[in-house]
């Protein structure tokens, strides 16, 4: 309540540990980068962590009551058609002006893929602010709407010095970026 004390990245990762039961990442937005000098990819390998001294059954009703709340409860704007999901709706107090909205998720409910949280300062009520804009990025990473464009990449070998790497950063989609990302769940 009031002040702002969690970001919505720690947020996103509180949403994933019922999401995969009690295991969690540290967030990476890479997986792995190529070096051009060595033909090689460098990766950043995630390691699982594990909550302990919470039991499965806590988890189960856990995630049962996020599965709830989009299914009908505060956070059903939410929720992407045609995606079993899971989230929580959060309204706090804010002493200085409107309530602060969130909201958290994450989904497919049986086998996550992936947790977001959407924090709004001063707006209202989560459920009715921050739960469709989650929404909305939700939508775009499960129907895979973002726009993809070809990108040119000049060769620039002899620009580079012996230490350096080039990293080909492309910014008109994050479609390349999900080419590196991993596969197996919330990360």
């Amino acid at each position: 309540q009031g002040e702002l004390l969690v970001t919505p990245l720690q947020l996103a990762q509180f949403a994933m540990i019922p999401a995969n039961k009690g295991v969690y990442y540290t967030p990476h937005l890479v997986q792995k980068m190529y070096d051009f000098q060595t033909h090689s990819f460098i990766n950043f390998p995630t390691e699982a962590k594990y909550v302990k001294g919470i039991s499965k059954d806590v988890y189960d009703v856990v995630r049962e009551g996020m599965h709830q709340v989009v299914n009908g409860g505060t956070g059903w704007l939410g929720k992407v058609p045609g995606i079993d999901m899971a989230g929580k709706t959060g309204t706090a107090q804010n002493p200085h002006g409107e309530p602060h909205a969130w909201f958290m998720a994450f989904a497919p409910y049986e086998s996550p893929e992936i947790a977001i949280a959407v924090i709004v300062e001063n707006a209202g009520g989560g459920g009715a602010i921050a739960a469709p804009i989650a929404r909305k990025f939700l939508e775009k990473y499960f129907y895979n709407k973002l726009i993809v464009r070809p990108v040119a990449v000049k060769d620039t070998t002899n620009a580079l010095h012996e230490d350096s790497m080039l990293i080909p950063i492309r910014t008109d989609s994050l479609q390349p970026m999900q080419l590196f990302l991993p596969d197996e769940g919330i990360h």
